[in-house]
C-alpha cells in the first residue's frame, strides 16, 4: 500500500510542478511580447488615424470642388442658364 500512496503523491506533485511551469512560461511570454505588441498596436492605430485624416481631406476637397456646380444648379440664375443650353 505504501508504494501506491507514494506513487499517487509523486503524480500529484508532478501535476503541480507542471502547472507551475506552465504559469511561469505564460508570464515569461507575456513579459517578452507585451512591449512589442503594444508597439505594433500603437503603430497600427496611428496609421489608421492618418488614413482617416486622408479620407476626410479628400471628402472636403471633393465637397469644395462640387460646391460651385451645386450652387449653379440650384440657384435661380442657374435655372435660366440651363434653359439657354
Amino acid at each position: 500500500m505504501a508504494n501506491r500512496d507514494l506513487l499517487k503523491e509523486a503524480i500529484a506533485e508532478a501535476k503541480s510542478v507542471k502547472e507551475t511551469a506552465i504559469a511561469n512560461a505564460k508570464l515569461a511570454l507575456e513579459e517578452a511580447f507585451t512591449p512589442h505588441l503594444k508597439s505594433m498596436l500603437s503603430a497600427k492605430l496611428e496609421e489608421m488615424d492618418k488614413d482617416d485624416e486622408d479620407v476626410k481631406e479628400e471628402v472636403e476637397s471633393v465637397e469644395e470642388a462640387d460646391a460651385p456646380s451645386f450652387e449653379r444648379k440650384n440657384s435661380p440664375a442657374g435655372d435660366s442658364l440651363k434653359d439657354l443650353t
